[in-house]
């Protein structure tokens, strides 16, 4: 899906976080999961990054 969005619309250097969302469809073929390991927890002991380029 594509959203109707834009980058200026979002209003990003007005805040000082981006909270965003990853999830498995319920009705995809293969619903099998997903793992995000953080800081801490799992093999490596960094925090996830997120980057963004506009």
């Amino acid at each position: 899906m594509v959203s109707t969005q834009t980058i200026n619309s979002l209003g990003i250097p007005d805040h000082h976080s981006i909270r965003f969302r990853i999830g498995i469809d319920e009705k995809a073929e293969n619903p099998g999961g997903l793992n995000i390991f953080g800081k801490g927890f799992g093999d490596l002991d960094r925090d996830t990054v997120m980057t963004l380029y506009f």
